[in-house]
């Protein structure tokens, strides 16, 4: 996971869901039932921290990542798209987990100009 100042950018890899509603893309950045036994874990803790920081408002950029192995835990990354990162809009939850809206793909170098 990447920060740019204060704003959370996220991680996506390629193993997570991804849903479609009303012709628009959302993206899974949570996933509870993964985490259901580890309610000390760190990393699930600031996850949540991020999912509220967009509730309230922060914008959220997601860089997408191809993980070396889905299973592992932790996950370490392979690759990710350098060149892109994309948008993040509308905040939803279906059935317990929460996605966000794809709304733009971003040239990376533009947010890290900014």
């Amino acid at each position: 996971m990447l920060w740019g100042e204060g704003v959370p950018i996220w991680d996506y890899l390629v193993s997570h869901r991804k849903i479609l509603e009303e012709g628009k893309m959302f993206m899974m950045i949570t996933h509870h039932e993964k985490y259901i036994d580890q309610p000390e874990n760190l990393g699930w803790n600031e996850r949540l921290s991020h999912v509220e920081q967009i509730r309230i408002g922060a914008k959220c950029l997601m860089v997408m990542c191809l993980a070396d192995d889905v299973e592992a835990s932790p996950r370490t990354i392979k690759s990710f798209n350098e060149r892109d990162v994309f948008e993040g809009g509308r905040l939803v939850e279906r059935e317990g987990d929460f996605y966000v809206e794809v709304v733009d793909r971003v040239p990376a170098a533009t947010v890290i100009e900014n």
